[in-house]
């Protein structure tokens, strides 16, 4: 039977559980959880003069979002606590403010119930021996038939060492489909560092399912967008730190989760009722 499988729900409007590291070569991937539930909607089902009816969108809507740091932090123990202090998306300064929470706050408006999870699946990205398809099933462990929204944000650290090509896309996507069959998928395109032949890529992958594809460019090269030297940022501890690597600098600030957010929201929102 196809596995089924509900996400971790919270207590809050918003409620994170977040882990450290990214894992090692197929060694699983780190996550974030979340719940946002709206209490001025009521889900499940009503009694009215003695029929039950089903209110509307009384299931929860699950949104997985699979990317990089930009998604969710890889937190590799010697870069914790010195380049970046959490596990959300870097660069926003702090986590509600990430494009993949400020995606399910907009889904939570849709929904009555929202349930979210982030996945660092760098591994994909920056394997070397050029067999990307052998780390598909780290993905097992938060993909089922219970989810209804992906997206996919990755390709910032493909190089010229660690080539890529439509297939290892079309591949991913196989198996995004296979597992989560109702999931519908979005890509993201590059939000950092100019790759012309991934970004090409990704699109001919994302035409060739009819997959829609966000394109990033203004946010990649507009430094209204980029986070900075300095900027304070909160971390694990509650307190604030100032960005003070370059790379990380480069990632979106608050404005730049804000556009890949609202593009997001724009192709979603033509598929809900």
């Amino acid at each position: 039977m196809k596995k089924k499988r509900m996400f971790a729900a919270g207590m809050l409007a918003i409620m994170i559980a977040l882990t450290a590291g990214c894992g090692s070569a197929h060694g699983g991937q780190t996550n974030g959880k979340g719940t946002i539930s709206s209490t001025q909607k009521t889900a499940g089902t009503e009694v009215k003069d003695g029929v039950k009816n089903e209110l509307q969108h009384s299931a929860p809507y699950n949104y997985l979002a699979i990317g990089n740091s930009v998604t969710h932090w890889d937190g590799k123990p010697e870069e914790r606590n010195k380049i970046w202090w959490s596990d959300y998306g870097m660069a926003a300064d702090r986590p509600e403010n990430d494009y993949v929470h400020l995606v399910a706050a907009h889904l939570s408006e849709k929904r009555n119930h929202v349930e979210f999870q982030s996945v660092c699946f760098q591994d994909w990205e920056t394997n070397e021996a050029g067999d990307r398809d052998s780390y598909l099933k780290d993905l097992d462990d938060v993909l089922s038939e219970d989810l209804d929204l992906i997206t996919v944000q990755l390709g910032e650290n493909i190089t010229e060492d660690t080539p890529v090509t439509v297939k290892d896309y079309t591949n991913l996507i196989d198996y995004l489909k296979k597992e989560a069959p109702d999931a519908k998928i979005i890509f993201l395109g590059q939000i950092l560092w100019n790759n012309d032949v991934v970004q090409s890529i990704k699109q001919q992958a994302a035409a060739e399912y009819g997959i829609p594809f966000i394109n990033l460019d203004d946010v990649r090269t507009g430094a209204q967008y980029q986070a900075g030297m300095g900027t304070q940022v909160l971390g694990d501890d509650g307190e604030l730190h100032a960005i003070n690597n370059e790379v990380v600098a480069a990632h979106p600030n608050n404005s730049g989760m804000q556009v890949i957010a609202d593009r997001i929201d724009q192709t979603v929102d033509t598929w809900l009722n």
